[in-house]
């Protein structure tokens, strides 16, 4: 009998490509006095490390904002924090929105600044959104994002973290580049007959069992 380990990856399947292809606008600005447009969505929370984003903008340019989607414990902090840097006007607490992933073609770029993930759902939203990402250097993370070539993985303690965000509100064709071969990535690596050919090599099922489970998945 073959052995598997237990360190195989399934990729989730994401199965929504058709809806994020309607939905994609470029909200690149087109000068330096354009809004631009930073964040994530997730809840307001120590572990997300938001406060990371707002202490990052204070060194960047007046036209960059911070949008998140999410609520949570964190909120009154992460308000004082910004009041306390002047930085009200600019950071956008939107609190939790149905189905956000909806609005992600506002964004600019799109951050998760996280202190640990799994394997974070939300940047496979942002792979089909088309947004250029930067995220911690984490696990999760890693399993996703190739630093340089499909986003930019980072420390957000650290000085890189507002350089990494100046360096890709002035570079256009670096944000294009890394969107477009994250979405590539997302597409390819992660879609249900992807997950089908991952999930059959470990438990190779019946020709049945096969039909069954496409059918459900696909409603055909």
């Amino acid at each position: 009998m073959q052995k598997y380990s237990v360190f195989n990856l399934i990729k989730n399947a994401f199965n929504d490509h058709k809806d994020w292809e309607v939905a994609w606008k470029d909200p690149t600005p087109k000068s330096e006095y354009d809004v631009v447009i930073i964040g994530g969505i997730g809840e307001l929370h120590p572990n997300k490390r938001w406060s990371e984003l707002v202490i990052a903008l204070r060194l960047l340019p007046e036209n960059v904002h911070v949008v998140i989607f999410g609520e949570g414990e964190e909120r009154a902090a992460l308000e004082r924090l910004a009041k306390h840097h002047t930085l009200s006007d600019r950071v956008h607490l939107l609190g939790h929105v149905p189905e956000a992933k909806k609005y992600l073609s506002l964004f600019t770029i799109f951050i998760l600044p996280s202190a640990k993930e799994g394997l974070p759902y939300v940047l496979l939203e942002a792979g089909l959104a088309h947004k250029p990402v930067i995220a911690s250097n984490l696990p999760g993370n890693q399993d996703i994002i190739e630093s340089g070539k499909n986003g930019l993985l980072i420390d957000p303690k650290s000085a890189e973290f507002s350089t990494s965000i100046a360096m890709l509100i002035r570079d256009e064709g670096l944000r294009n580049r890394l969107a477009h071969e994250l979405h590539t990535k997302v597409t390819s690596t992660f879609s249900v007959q992807k997950m089908f050919a991952d999930t059959f090599a470990l438990y190779p099922p019946s020709s049945k069992d096969t039909r069954r489970l496409e059918s459900t998945v696909t409603g055909r």
